[in-house]
């Protein structure tokens, strides 16, 4: 009887042994299953994240480039100009010279004119003219002046300026 005593103890131990243990195990088998479901929603969310970022990426490399493209464009465009304006500098600087010395040649004619009118009227029309045309003698020789200065390189410093550089 002793033995069967010990055998009936031992049997009600693995019972609630095994119920208990599997009890324990069903719950944390349900606990692994509601982590392995958390963490495929946070895989399926991390993967919406990274699409959307790389969406945005694709368009604002698209928009980029496209503004690239426009400012190289307006460059090339005004880099065309410049070299069209720099083409003709020799012949325009040679045409303003030749008007200047006809310039100074009618100046020196109406000044040799004016000095000789005894009507004080045409002496001072005369005067008006020469005085209008040395106006426009100043300003071919400026015109001249900037037109030989675009061959000579801008300084660095005077460049970085004009850039808006400090």
């Amino acid at each position: 009887m002793k033995y069967l005593v010990i055998l009936l103890v031992l049997a009600a131990g693995g019972i609630s042994g095994y119920f208990i243990g599997s009890h324990q195990g069903k719950a944390a088998t349900e606990a692994l299953a509601a982590l392995e479901q958390a963490a495929k929603q946070e895989k399926a969310e991390s993967d919406k994240a990274i699409n959307a970022l790389k969406e945005s990426m694709a368009g604002l490399a698209s928009e980029h480039n496209n503004e690239l493209n426009k400012i190289e464009t307006e460059y090339k465009q005004q880099r065309a100009k410049l070299d069209d304006a720099l083409a003709g500098k020799e012949k325009k600087i040679k045409e303003q010279t030749a008007k200047m010395n006809n310039n100074q040649r009618e100046i020196e004619r109406m000044r040799n004119t004016a000095v000789s009118a005894t009507d004080p009227a045409e002496k001072q029309k005369l005067l008006e003219r020469v005085a209008h045309l040395e106006k426009e003698k100043r300003n071919l020789e400026s015109g001249v002046e900037a037109l030989k200065c675009l061959s000579v390189a801008v300084p660095d410093e005077i460049l970085g300026q004009l850039q808006g550089k400090p």
